[in-house]
């Protein structure tokens, strides 16, 4: 849930030094309004860096933060906003920030590191003044989302489909009939050894004797023309 009343405030700096960022002419004039919340450089000089302010002068609009890694100027574009804290007592070094605030509720908040072997957390908005704001922080499966597909997805089937349309330019034979189906991989070929990368190959192109069948099916004889086209559909559990 996004809550209520939480601070930001989005500009163009007026200027930067080593510890400090002055924030636009339209930020708030009241001392450490913005103290403990957390400003983004988006673009400009310093794009990518992100700081806590630790004090705010409302007449100035002066921020002060940790030493920068490059000094913001009058072209650095800002986002002060609410700070990120994540809690666990498994994994490092994940960052967050919010970035994004509409009438005073917290509707978007993204990563600024994503840490290290994490494996349960809590991320709470530690400031902004606003309330009720309530996070879940999701976190991903070990080698990140796509590592293990079967595990992630729950699937425990895959299909593999060929097509094969009359001679495949003289690469599949016609006047005969198949009857069983081989599933090869890693097959080498003939003529250095090297690893077959293609789509489609005689079976002179292939080494003998190499690769690996993984999947064998036996079928009624299927008879070959030269104006025939046959899809090899085959679904196979793991």
């Amino acid at each position: 849930t996004g809550g209520i009343n939480y601070r930001s405030n989005l500009g163009t700096a007026q200027a930067g030094a080593a510890t400090a960022i002055t924030l636009a002419s339209g930020a708030s004039a009241v001392d450490d309004y913005y103290n403990l919340m957390t400003v983004y450089i988006s673009s400009g000089t310093g794009n990518g860096q992100f700081k806590t302010i630790t004090d705010y002068v409302g007449s100035t609009k002066v921020a002060t933060v940790s030493t920068w890694t490059t000094n913001p100027d009058n072209t650095s574009v800002y986002e002060v906003m609410p700070a990120v804290t994540i809690a666990t007592s498994e994994g490092s070094g994940a960052t967050a920030r919010v970035s994004s605030v509409t009438s005073g509720a917290i509707n978007k908040v993204a990563m600024v590191t994503v840490g290290t072997l994490y494996r349960a957390g809590t991320a709470t908005i530690s400031s902004g003044s606003g309330t009720n704001a309530v996070l879940s922080a999701r976190i991903g499966p070990v080698g990140g989302h796509g590592k293990d597909a079967v595990s992630e997805l729950g699937g425990a089937f895959v299909m593999v489909n060929s097509r094969l349309i009359g001679n495949d330019g003289s690469d599949f034979p016609v006047g005969d009939d198949f009857r069983k189906v081989h599933l090869l991989i890693n097959p080498l070929l003939t003529a250095d050894s090297s690893a077959a990368t293609a789509s489609t190959y005689s079976g002179a192109e292939i080494k003998d004797d190499s690769g690996q069948i993984i999947y064998t099916e036996f079928r009624a004889p299927i008879n070959r023309a030269s104006d025939s086209t046959e899809d090899i559909k085959l679904v196979m559990e793991f």
